[in-house]
């Protein structure tokens, strides 16, 4: 019972001791405040307050007006800096169970910042045919031109994914693996070798029969393809009665700065997969021509695949005048 008696006289002179210490401490602090304004005694919201080697500071509100509290008394060194003014550092003194009041005008910065002007733009491999060209008028008309120069497509099997992915709505078939028929639809309509595309090499007709069955039999390696121009739906039926568009292959123009001008890639895979496309081309004074050989050989993937493709192009062009171009193209 004794030791009972005991544990109170004890307790109570810490907590004395405690109560001391904490209201000691309390009255040994103060608070600081102000408002921020500019030249022209608007206030300034969002201006940074801080005192200098210690972890208070603050931001201004709306009315240009802060409140730092429970600061230890002592002397400090204020620093007031804001976008676009100079910044103010000055020596104050907190005093203990008082509030100090400090405001400040901010002088406009002479620095002037130089504006940035930033141009962007996305690449895209995807462009759109001119609203009127020669005696063709595509104003108004869905079409998309694929740039092949700057794809990056595996052209040495003409793997048509690879490059039709790019452009919505579009279907693509690889119905022999080999990549010698393209297959390609729009809308949802059969992309069996093309035949719902009026299918064009530089503007001519390669459709089988146009009016029976047009599949397509024949496409251009891609390696010798500029760029592939497709015009949707009835916007197309100028260059046929396939509804769902037409398709032209644009093969690559000679470069006219050179006389003669060589290209080859050979390429080489798995299941002894071998493409070789060789060209030249070149300009001599009105005179522009281009050829290309395209040889494409593999054991397939499974039994009975395997194919052996060749593809040859040649043209020679004339051109008297700015107007007028006489050309053989075979």
């Amino acid at each position: 019972m004794k030791a009972d008696f005991m544990k109170p006289k004890i307790l109570y002179p810490l907590f004395m001791l405690f109560c001391l210490t904490e209201n000691a401490h309390s009255q040994s602090t103060g608070n600081i405040k102000g408002s921020i304004t500019d030249n022209g005694k608007s206030p300034l919201p969002q201006v940074n307050i801080i005192l200098d080697k210690t972890k208070f500071s603050t931001t201004t509100n709306a009315n240009g007006e802060y409140v730092i509290s429970n600061i230890p008394s002592g002397s400090y060194r204020i620093i007031i800096s804001h976008i676009g003014y100079q910044s103010v550092k000055r020596d104050i003194i907190i005093i203990k169970n008082a509030t100090v009041e400090y405001s400040y005008a901010l002088q406009a910065s002479a620095i002037e910042i130089p504006s940035v002007e930033v141009y962007g733009g996305r690449r895209t491999n995807v462009a759109r045919l001119p609203e009127i060209s020669g005696t063709n008028i595509y104003s108004g008309k869905k079409n998309e031109v694929l740039l092949l120069d700057s794809m990056n497509a595996d052209f040495a099997q003409n793997r048509a994914r690879d490059v039709f992915s790019r452009v919505p709505g579009i279907t693509c078939w690889e119905l022999d693996g080999s990549g010698t028929q393209i297959s390609v639809a729009a809308r949802g309509l059969s992309p069996h070798r093309s035949w719902e595309f009026n299918v064009n090499q530089n503007g001519y007709n390669v459709n089988n029969d146009l009016y029976g069955y047009p599949e397509a039999m024949y496409n251009p390696p891609l390696e010798a393809v500029q760029q592939i121009q497709i015009i949707r739906g009835s916007a197309a039926l100028q260059y046929g009665p396939q509804f769902g568009g037409m398709l032209n292959y644009v093969i690559k123009k000679p470069d006219t700065t050179k006389v003669l001008g060589f290209e080859t890639q050979q390429t080489y895979g798995s299941f002894s997969t071998f493409n070789s496309f060789n060209a030249i081309a070149g300009a001599k004074g009105k005179f522009t021509y281009s050829a290309y050989f395209n040889y494409r050989t593999s054991d397939g993937w499974r039994p009975n695949s395997n194919y052996n493709f060749l593809n040859a192009y040649g043209s020679v062009h004339y051109k008297p005048t700015d107007k007028m171009d006489i050309g053989v193209e075979y």
